[in-house]
């Protein structure tokens, strides 16, 4: 009798911790469900747990034209080799940015002396748009670029738009960190050629 008794409460103890491990699930699903949500109705494009995948897999788009959508993505982007030194940006806005902010394509040079990025504002993006973008002659073409547009807040598009967007460092006319984390568009390689 004691041995029943014994696996009843084995049984009913089991039941309860199933019981509040399912509770906690649902719990945390919750939770990042609705920060997910509140990620999207801020307009930014809410980033993945696991890492960004390295340069060497971002893999340019080849269509010369218009962007193929990406669901849930306000700024559609491609690029295509344009000549020596050059590519050509692709930019389709599927969202307009919120009042007050403004999209910017930001070029990001990577391994800069094998430690650390460089990012770039090249562009303002308003609309469907195309331009071109080149390296210097004396760069590094083996070096990885890629590009990504950003929504920013008009004050700091200001700064990007003057050609000195560091304030700490108003010489440079680059930053060593991405404008914000308020990306809207992928994160696309930029494949120039010699």
């Amino acid at each position: 009798m004691d041995n029943q008794n014994n696996s009843d409460k084995d049984n009913h103890i089991t039941t309860i911790i199933v019981a509040i491990i399912s509770g906690l699930f649902l719990v945390i699903s919750a939770y990042v469900g609705a920060d997910a949500n509140k990620s999207e109705e801020k307009g930014s494009v809410a980033t993945p747990a696991a890492p960004a995948p390295s340069p060497s897999s971002v893999t340019p788009r080849s269509s010369a034209g218009s962007p193929s959508p990406v669901p849930g993505i306000p700024v559609d982007l491609s690029a295509v080799p344009a000549g020596h030194r050059t590519v050509t940006v692709t930019a389709a806005i599927r969202r307009p940015a919120r009042t007050g902010y403004s999209y910017w394509f930001v070029l990001e040079v990577q391994k800069v002396s094998n430690t650390h990025s460089e990012f770039y504002p090249r562009q303002k993006v308003t609309g469907e748009i195309s331009f071109e973008i080149d390296i210097p002659y004396d760069a590094d073409i083996s070096r990885p670029r890629t590009g990504q547009v950003f929504e920013v807040p008009d004050e700091i598009g200001d700064r990007l738009e003057s050609g000195h967007p560091d304030p700490g460092n108003p010489s440079a006319d680059f930053l060593f960190t991405p404008p914000c984390t308020c990306a809207v568009s992928r994160e696309i390689a930029l494949a120039f050629k010699d």
